[in-house]
């Protein structure tokens, strides 16, 4: 698979902890992708157009919580977070938050 970018302005960024954050639902790749994530979990380049400048961030860690929302109705908040990280030490996370029902 040939290598993906996103545009630098689909991320938010915190300077005070050198991180891009993202949410999945609203990330897509330049080209003609029909998925978010077309390379799954493998490298990607966070494309600055401003300054025709990238950098490429490898995935670290996966962490999935748990968060009940209502108890009577059994619903919880499944949040997932995908950590990547670059080769001079920038954070990029994705954040997923589907609601699931968690009745048998």
């Amino acid at each position: 698979m040939k290598d993906i970018f996103y545009d630098i302005s689909d991320f938010r960024w915190s300077k005070e902890n050198n991180s891009f954050y993202a949410e999945a639902p609203y990330l897509y790749p330049l080209g003609d992708y029909h998925s978010a994530f077309p390379n799954g979990k493998s490298k990607f380049y966070i494309k600055n157009f401003k300054t025709n400048d990238f950098r490429s961030f490898i995935f670290q860690e996966e962490n999935t919580t748990y968060n009940i929302l209502d108890q009577e109705e059994d619903y919880t908040i499944e949040e997932t977070i995908w950590t990547y990280k670059s080769e001079d030490g920038i954070l990029c996370q994705y954040l997923f938050q589907p609601l699931r029902s968690i009745t048998d």
